[in-house]
C-alpha cells in the first residue's frame, strides 16, 4: 500500500487513523474499520505502535481517515471497542 511505503519511509512518522460514525452501531464498525486498516498496516510491516486509534468521528459513516500525526497525540494500543455486541 502506498500508506505502508510511505510510513517505512519516514520511520518516525505516526499517523492517526480515524474512523466515521457517531451512532452506537456507526461507533462499533468505525472502530472495527480502524482496526482492520492497523492490522492489515501491521502485515505490511508496519509497527502497530505507529498508529493513534480514534473512532466515532464526524463524517461518511463508511470511511476511514488518516493523517499525520501530532506529537501530542496517543499512539499505541487501541481502545477497547465501544459496544462489542453490535455489528
Amino acid at each position: 500500500s502506498n500508506l505502508a511505503s510511505q510510513m517505512r519511509n519516514s520511520p518516525s512518522c505516526n499517523v492517526v487513523v480515524a474512523g466515521n460514525g457517531t451512532s452506537k452501531l456507526e461507533q462499533q464498525r468505525s472502530w472495527m474499520r480502524v482496526k482492520a486498516v492497523i492490522d492489515y498496516m501491521q502485515s505490511q510491516g508496519i509497527d502497530r505502535d505507529r498508529f493513534c486509534f480514534e473512532y466515532g468521528q464526524s463524517g461518511s459513516a463508511n470511511s476511514v481517515d488518516y493523517h499525520v500525526a501530532s506529537s501530542s497525540e496517543p499512539c499505541g494500543t487501541p481502545p477497547p471497542p465501544p459496544h462489542p455486541n453490535l455489528k
